[in-house]
């Protein structure tokens, strides 16, 4: 064979691998533009969407008997935010500087998480459905401090 016909297969591969390769980067390009597409309308949405959506009241879904489910119980029977001093004497724990550091760690972060906990104060923990009550009863009083109209 000559060296002639060999390099004229060898050309003639390499535009089939190219074709090949061409039909990919298509095949990319279209899923590119299809995500984008998705992204764009999702984008879309959340610009029609409040920035924090009030949550509803949610079972609690913390761990039975964990420090964080009877705290959560026991602001929910006082009614108010508290300091984690009180919330620990709240559930029946020894109060410590080391128990104390430990719950406000953990209350601070289901509250930074959004989740549960409010902290109206510094190491003072409330409960998010309280707040929700409150913009509930600002809202059917009309009034922001609820009082009569």
């Amino acid at each position: 064979m000559s060296v002639r016909k060999q390099i004229e297969r060898l050309v003639a591969k390499k535009k089939k691998e190219l074709v090949s390769w061409e039909e990919r980067l298509a095949s990319f390009h279209a899923e590119i533009a299809r995500l984008k597409g998705q992204i764009e309308g999702q984008e879309e949405l959340l610009q029609l969407l409040p920035r924090d959506l009030p949550r509803t009241k949610d079972k609690v879904t913390l761990k039975p008997g964990s420090v964080m489910a009877r705290a959560h119980t026991y602001l929910r029977g006082r009614g108010s935010p508290a300091h984690v001093r009180e919330i620990i004497q709240g559930i029946g724990d020894e109060e410590t500087p080391k128990s104390v550091r430990v719950v406000a760690s953990q209350l601070n972060s289901y509250f930074k998480e959004g989740r549960y906990f409010t902290r109206p104060l510094p190491n003072t923990f409330g409960l998010r459905e309280f707040s929700l009550d409150d913009q509930q009863e600002q809202s059917s009083n009309g009034k922001p401090d609820g009082g009569p109209a």
